[in-house]
């Protein structure tokens, strides 16, 4: 939401925040014309670009992605902002009073997964 806001006001557009429960339900109306651009994961809009179903314009981040190496960063296309370097983040998340042994364990066991090459090559093709 902040993003769309804050880029209609850069390029001094008028836009209506059109609140969705998750982003399947947003490119669904992207591909029907009921919205005219929106800001999704490459996970989820990645099947529509390479299709040429939806058009994106650039991704957020100071580099571009691996898994959409052609498209230019929000940087490139002239946009510097930092509000368009973010990128999105995966947490893992455990109550609180999990014993420290517990979780030293699971930070140990995370890690070893994600150091994995084919854990590497998946988070890849996900964005």
């Amino acid at each position: 939401h902040l993003s769309g806001a804050y880029y209609s006001k850069l390029v001094h557009g008028q836009a209506t925040h059109v609140p969705y429960k998750g982003e399947a339900p947003m490119v669904q109306d992207l591909l029907g014309g009921q919205v005219q651009f929106g800001f999704a994961s490459i996970l989820t809009a990645k099947p529509y670009i390479q299709s040429g179903k939806l058009k994106a314009l650039a991704v957020t981040g100071t580099q571009r992605s691996s898994a959409l190496p052609d498209m230019p960063t929000f940087a490139e296309s002239g946009m510097q902002d930092s509000a368009f370097k973010t990128v999105g983040w995966i947490g893992l998340v455990a109550p609180v009073g999990v014993p420290a042994p517990i979780l030293a364990r699971l930070e140990g066991e995370v890690r070893a997964i994600l150091q994995a090459p084919d854990m590497q090559e998946r988070l890849v093709a996900l964005g």
